[in-house]
């Protein structure tokens, strides 16, 4: 099965470098691989330090949770444009051909090499691999290919048979035998790493993490929740289950300005693609034009997303995206999903930016096309946008991914001009939630519950009031009559009727005392002559 993605969107070329990899923000665990990372100039992307061939050379290559292959850029001769093979003592390179690699579910963005297989020494994290699986990657060419000097670090993973349910799960045929043998080589080295990926994107310090234990609990206290594993499963491409999508726009109090509840018509949720290798977020057409409607003086430019803004009120002035993920301890009987989820929320500082020379804000918001489908579901994909908004896990072993402590943005001045830059540092970032409460389809909804239930309540109570003949119904229609004439001057009800229908009681003693006290009232009856006259 083949597993690409995009290594780089260029459309929105406004992020300058925010520093190197510095202390790491959360302590690692276990046998944990702290490999280094930065901001990689001019992008919205991060690269990884690997030290390849003998003696070392570094390369620094984009991390790509949505591609299988690991490539580096052959150099050209010059500095800092790649690898040089004859510089290397062991380097053992394999067969030519041509690789194609889509952005993220478009078939019509992508770029395109002739690479050659190698077999190589690599450093990575200070973990040592013996002929390590690359592709020696020339000619890039495309609109999404990664920078001079670049290569791709995949972290997508085949993880033997996996299912295959639906026709489209994994509509690019493989290009190789090897594709992401890079980690699984290096975890077949050193089985003493557990196969999982730690990645904090955001901020002045950056991580990434081999092996790294992720504990579930509590986000803000450093903890994960994991997600579940319904589309995760299916096939290497790390695609999690969203319920809704929503703009939430406030801190103290959110609210949502506008959502689109993915489970009213799908059970499953809208598959959604984490790849770390494009910096926008891409969505279908209709879901775009809805989006679209609800960014205040927003335009779809051929190239992207541009709104008319002002540089220091962009977190006052848009809204945060709010996502609801299906967590992993959601269940489902006889088709009823309980509802149990991750609320995850990304703030406009993470995929707005201030355009100097456009005199305008950029959105990193695309639209997918018309047909932007996985699974033959809806689908997204959530690009850097995303993990610069929150830690992720990818655990590879049980195929699933879990959400850590939210990062939340803070300004940090421009470097030469261009873009306004942003980074980020851990905070709690909150969020309304885009689920709908009434209309869920199949899915457990608390509040609905609730009120059926007291709407319920309140109609059994008022019929019981209001009609029953019992001692108790009496007395409370008593007490609301005597209330009302109190506040009111009369009976409860139109006109003479009291509570219950009938006539009140003050009413009722007053006939029966007149009907007794008429002249002649107790005298006896007399029988009336027939019409006929006596006989």
């Amino acid at each position: 099965m083949s597993c690409y993605s995009t290594p780089r969107r260029r459309s929105l070329r406004h992020w300058v470098t925010l520093g190197t990899a510095a202390a790491a923000a959360w302590p690692s665990h276990g046998q944990g691989v702290e490999v280094e990372v930065r901001p990689r100039r001019n992008t919205g992307l991060y690269v990884a330090k690997l030290e390849v061939g003998t003696p070392q050379q570094t390369i620094w290559a984009q991390i790509h949770t949505a591609s299988p292959l690991t490539l580096i850029p052959e150099s050209d001769g010059t500095p800092g444009s790649g690898f040089s093979l004859a510089n290397s003592s062991s380097a053992n390179q394999g067969e030519e051909r041509r690789f194609l690699l889509p952005d993220g579910l478009k078939l019509y963005h992508n770029f395109t090499f002739m690479g050659a297989k190698l077999s190589e020494t690599v450093h990575i994290g200070g973990k040592e691999l013996e002929q390590a699986p690359l592709l020696l990657a020339r000619n890039l060419s495309g609109d999404v290919a990664p920078p001079r000097g670049v290569g791709v670090l995949g972290l997508c993973m085949e993880s033997g048979a996996l299912p295959r349910i639906f026709q489209e799960a994994v509509p690019y045929t493989a290009e190789s035998a090897n594709d992401g043998a890079f980690m699984g080589q290096f975890w077949k080295m050193h089985p003493e790493v557990p196969k999982t990926l730690r990645l904090e994107l955001g901020g002045p310090r950056p991580r990434f993490v081999l092996g790294d234990e992720a504990v579930e609990g509590p986000r803000a206290e450093g903890g994960f929740r994991f997600l579940s594993s319904t589309f995760t499963a299916l096939q290497p491409k790390w695609y999690v289950s969203v319920r809704a999508i929503g703009l939430s726009q406030g801190k103290e109090s959110p609210f949502l300005q506008w959502n689109l509840d993915f489970n009213l018509g799908l059970p499953n949720g809208s598959p959604t693609l984490l790849d770390s290798g494009t910096d926008t977020i891409q969505v279908g057409s209709q879901v775009y034009q809805q989006l679209l409607l609800s960014m205040p003086s927003c335009q779809a430019e051929r190239w992207g997303t541009t709104c008319d803004c002002k540089p220091g009120t962009i977190s006052t002035d848009f809204p945060s995206i709010s996502i609801s993920f299906e967590a992993s301890s959601a269940f489902r009987i006889i088709g009823l999903d309980s509802g149990a989820d991750v609320i995850a929320c990304i703030p406009p500082e993470a995929y707005i930016t201030y355009d100097d020379k456009l005199k305008r804000c950029l959105v990193a918001i695309v639209d997918g096309g018309p047909r932007h489908k996985m699974f033959r579901y809806e689908a997204m994909v959530l690009g850097m946008p995303f993990f610069r908004s929150m830690a992720v896990v990818l655990d590879v072993e049980n195929r699933r991914v879990g959400l850590g402590a939210p990062l939340t943005p803070v300004s940090i001045s421009p470097v030469g001009g261009g873009s306004t830059i942003i980074g980020m540092q851990e905070q709690t970032c909150s969020c309304a939630d885009p689920k709908n409460w009434w209309s869920t389809g199949k899915r457990f909804s608390p509040k609905r519950v609730v009120v059926v239930l007291v709407g319920t309540a309140l109609f059994c109570a008022y019929v019981f009031v209001a009609h029953s003949p019992s001692p108790t119904a009496q007395q409370i229609r008593n007490l609301a009559n005597g209330a009302w004439e109190q506040v009111c001057g009369g009976a409860l009800g139109a006109g003479s009727t009291s509570l219950g229908g009938g006539p009140p009681n003050g009413a009722a003693n007053v006939a029966s005392g007149s009907r007794h006290d008429a002249p002649g009232a107790d005298r006896p009856f007399i029988q009336m002559a027939g019409r006929g006259g006596p006989e």
